[in-house]
C-alpha cells in the first residue's frame, strides 16, 4: 500500500470515527436486535447499576467508559494520526483497562453481574445458561502496535488457504479474536469466529472487510457494523467471555482497539 494510500485510509477512518460519538444509542439498538435480547430491565449495566460511591465498581467502571469515549472522539478528529499516536492512545486504553481490572478483582460476582455493559447481555445470557460466572483473575490485558499487526498477520494466516467466502466473512471477526484472545488456537479462532459470523445477519463483518478493502459503505452505517461485529464476536466467545474486559466496560474497548488496528494503516 502506497503512502497516499495510507494517508487516505487514515483520513477516511479518522472522519468514520466522528459517525462513533452516537455509539451509545447504537449499541443499545444493536443489543436489541442481536440475539433478541435487550438491556436488562433491572441491571445496571456499563458501570450505572452497581451502586456506591467514588470508589465503586461502577464509578471505576464510568470512568473507564467516559475515558475510551475521549479517545475515541480524538481518533476521530485526528485526520492522519502518526504511529506514535496511536501507541499513545493505546498506553491510555491499557491504563484504563488496568484500574477496571484491578477494581473488578475486589469484588464479589453479584457486583460484577450487575455491572455487566447492558449490550453484553446477550453474551452474559450464555454464561449464565452453563453457570459460568465472571472471573477476573491473573493480569489485565494490555495491548501495544505490535500485538494488533500480530492479529492481522496471524488472521491472514489463518485464512490464506480458504475460500473468498470465508476470506471476506471471517476476517472481522477473527481480527477481532486475535486482539482479544491471542492464547485461542487457530481452530478454536475459527469455530468462534463461524459462530459470530452465523449470526451475522447483516452481514456485518463481510461489510467492514469490503470497506477496509474499497473505502466504500453507506454513510452513517459503519459505525452500526462496527459495533455489531463486537457484540457478535462476544457471543461467538462465549462460554470464554467470562473475564473479558468488554463484558464490563462495554462494546466501545473492542470497537476503539479495532479502528486503531485499522488506522495503523495493518491491512
Amino acid at each position: 500500500m502506497g503512502s497516499d494510500d495510507h494517508t487516505n485510509r487514515r483520513t477516511f477512518i479518522g472522519r468514520s470515527l466522528l459517525g462513533l460519538l452516537g455509539a451509545g444509542t447504537l449499541i443499545e439498538g444493536c443489543a436489541s436486535s442481536i440475539g433478541g435480547v435487550g438491556p436488562p430491565g433491572g441491571g445496571g449495566g456499563g458501570g450505572g447499576g452497581g451502586g456506591g460511591g467514588a470508589n465503586s465498581l461502577a464509578a471505576e467502571l464510568l470512568g473507564g467508559q467516559l475515558r475510551l469515549e475521549g479517545i475515541q472522539f480524538e481518533l476521530g478528529i485526528s485526520g492522519n494520526p502518526t504511529g506514535a499516536d496511536l501507541a499513545a492512545w493505546l498506553d491510555r486504553v491499557n491504563a484504563l483497562m488496568a484500574t477496571a481490572h484491578a477494581k473488578a478483582k475486589t469484588v464479589g460476582e453479584g457486583e460484577l453481574r450487575i455491572n455487566v455493559a447492558p449490550e453484553m447481555e446477550p453474551a452474559m445470557n450464555e454464561l449464565d445458561a452453563r453457570a459460568i460466572p465472571l472471573n477476573f483473575i491473573g493480569d489485565a490485558p494490555s495491548y501495544s502496535l505490535a500485538d494488533l499487526r500480530q492479529a492481522v498477520t496471524r488472521t491472514d494466516a489463518i485464512l490464506a488457504a480458504r475460500g473468498p467466502h470465508d476470506q471476506r466473512t471471517l476476517w472481522t471477526f477473527l481480527a477481532m479474536l486475535m486482539i482479544l484472545r491471542p492464547d485461542l488456537s487457530d481452530a478454536q479462532a475459527i469455530v468462534v469466529a463461524r459462530r459470530a459470523r452465523r449470526d451475522d445477519n447483516r452481514d456485518a463483518s463481510g461489510d467492514i472487510r469490503d470497506w477496509i478493502d474499497f473505502g466504500v459503505w453507506i454513510p452513517g452505517d459503519i459505525d452500526a457494523l462496527v459495533i455489531a461485529a463486537v457484540l457478535l464476536t462476544y457471543q461467538g466467545l462465549a462460554p470464554d467471555a467470562a473475564g473479558e474486559l468488554g463484558m464490563l466496560l462495554g462494546a466501545l474497548l473492542l470497537t476503539v482497539l479495532f479502528i486503531i488496528l485499522v488506522a495503523d494503516g495493518l491491512i
